[in-house]
Order: C-alpha cells, then structure tokens, then sequence
C-alpha cells in the first residue's frame, strides 16, 4: 500500500541519516560555514503582525538578498544568497545535526522583510500577538522593535 511504502522511504532515510559520518555533517560547525543572521540587526526589526508562535516585520535601510535557518528537531538548514556572504558547505545552503530546545523554529530575511517562527516562542522568537504594525502582547504598542519585545517578560 501507498502508506508502507511512505513509511518504508521514511525508514530508509532515517537509516541512511544516521550513517553519515559527524565529520560531514558535525554538531558544532566552523563559524564561516554557520549562515549569517547576523548580517542584519535582528533587534531592529519593526513589528508589522505577529500570531503568538510567530512573527513579521521589516527593516529600514538596503537589505539585497536573503537568508534563511529552518530547524525541525535536530536538523538545521541555513541558506544564505546575499552580496558578501561566505559560501556555505553545499554553495548557498548548509545542513547540519544541532542540539535546540525549540521543535520547529525558522528565522528568514528576504531584502527588507524579515519572518520568525518557533515552537515553542523562545528568547529569539518572543510570543507576539499584534497586527497593522499594532502590538497587543506582550506590549501594547506602534511599530514596536524586535528588541523591545523580547525584552518582555511573561509573569
């Protein structure tokens, strides 16, 4: 059936995952292959709407390019395409085996708008609730910055 094979394909991934060697794939990579978040400020990011677990906002100034780090578990993807970044480990993206507390987490900048997702909300991703650059919680406010917001904290 369609769903035994599914879960067989599932089966056979995993096991070939866990053959790769650590020297591939290792837990704490070189810093010039880690991607670049912090190419951008993150604390400067305007609030523009934010659902708890998640958040959207934008930056001023020339942001050319984008990067992304999506982590599910214990497996990290970096991908980084911006004027002056170093090459990552398979050209403009990089995948890696990671210790996180958070079970699904992803952090993306495309030019000006920034996007942040993690589950649970942590440190980085602050649970926000807001809308038409409007914050609700954790802070009611207007065009709130990132940094202001995880500077909060839940009672």
């Amino acid at each position: 059936s369609a769903q035994s094979s599914d879960t067989e394909v599932a089966s056979n991934f995993l096991r070939n995952l866990a053959t790769v060697p650590m020297a591939v794939v290792p837990v704490n990579p070189p810093r010039q292959v880690r991607m670049q978040m912090e190419s951008f400020d993150e604390s400067q990011v305007i609030i523009c709407e934010g659902c708890f677990c998640n958040y959207e906002g934008c930056l001023c100034g020339p942001h050319i390019g984008c990067a992304e780090k999506d982590t599910c578990c214990c497996i990290e993807l970096d991908c980084c395409c911006k004027t002056g970044s170093p090459c990552l480990r398979f050209g403009c993206c990089d995948l890696r085996v990671v210790e996180t507390s958070a079970l699904c987490k992803v952090q993306a900048q495309t030019c000006c708008c920034v996007r942040g997702c993690s589950i649970p909300p942590d440190h980085t991703v602050p649970p926000i609730i807001g809308c038409y650059f409007i914050t609700c919680f954790p802070k009611l406010g207007v065009c709130m910055k990132l940094a202001e917001l995880r500077s909060m904290r839940l009672n």
